[in-house]
């Protein structure tokens, strides 16, 4: 999460800081420092894709929100993870010294600043893949593919094990069980010979996911094919 979360010191001093401070900018995991300092009470926030869940859960007073690269709260400003510090460190300069002081800073940093691009990290589609992700942790996989977008997405990676395709499907079958609003949906007659399995999931926000697993033997000997899909159902 965040190292020196529990240093006493250093949130009063982030505290009494803030109080003399005409924006303050968090970065990443910097957001945990500015919920546990009480600033981001009956706020907006984000942070890091991979600790979206884990900044909803240390800041209940806050709602924290998938689909922005930084939250502009009007002192309080928090980015997701690393180049969308540099976005809201852009925006912050945009606010104090204006757009053309904004821009220039941009170009000498060499950076493409896009800041209508829409795009935020936490709000890809493969967020919703997290569970099946950390089933299969233990394997280090070497990914083959790994795209999407905010409605659908794929990874397709090799794994080294002895395990058969039918084990390695039920361990992410397991772990998707543990989960609510997970539920197994049967498999199509013309792949039930297969190690494939689909299930639904219903997100925080009501909308519907289909997930599908499938597990192969790979063309490297001692290696599984695992392919993990998701697509917005509605």
């Amino acid at each position: 999460m965040a190292p020196n979360l529990e240093n006493s010191e250093l949130v009063n001093w982030i505290r009494k800081s803030s109080g003399n401070a005409e924006v303050v900018l968090s970065v990443c995991n910097g957001a945990f420092f500015l919920a546990k300092a009480g600033l981001l009470d009956g706020l907006e926030a984000t942070t890091f894709a991979g600790l979206i869940d884990q900044l909803r859960v240390a800041a209940p007073k806050t709602r924290v929100v998938t689909d922005k690269r930084f939250v502009d709260n009007g002192r309080i400003v928090t980015a997701a993870g690393l180049s969308s510090g540099i976005d809201g460190a852009l925006h912050v300069i945009e606010k104090l010294y204006g757009k053309g002081t904004a821009q220039v800073a941009a170009v000498n940093l060499e950076y493409d600043w896009r800041p209508d691009s829409g795009f935020a990290r936490a709000a890809l589609a493969d967020r919703n893949l997290d569970p099946a992700y950390d089933a299969l942790d233990e394997y280090h996989g070497r990914v083959l593919s790994h795209e999407g977008s905010r409605e659908k997405w794929e990874t397709e990676f090799s794994i080294k094990t002895s395990a058969t395709p039918a084990a390695i499907l039920a361990k992410v079958d397991a772990a998707l069980a543990s989960r609510k609003d997970w539920s197994k949906q049967p498999v199509p007659a013309s792949k039930a010979a297969a190690s494939e399995s689909r299930w639904r999931y219903k997100d925080d926000a009501g909308v519907t996911w289909t997930e599908v697993t499938r597990v192969e033997p790979a063309r490297e000997p001692g290696s599984l094919r695992v392919v993990l899909s998701i697509t917005r159902a509605g």
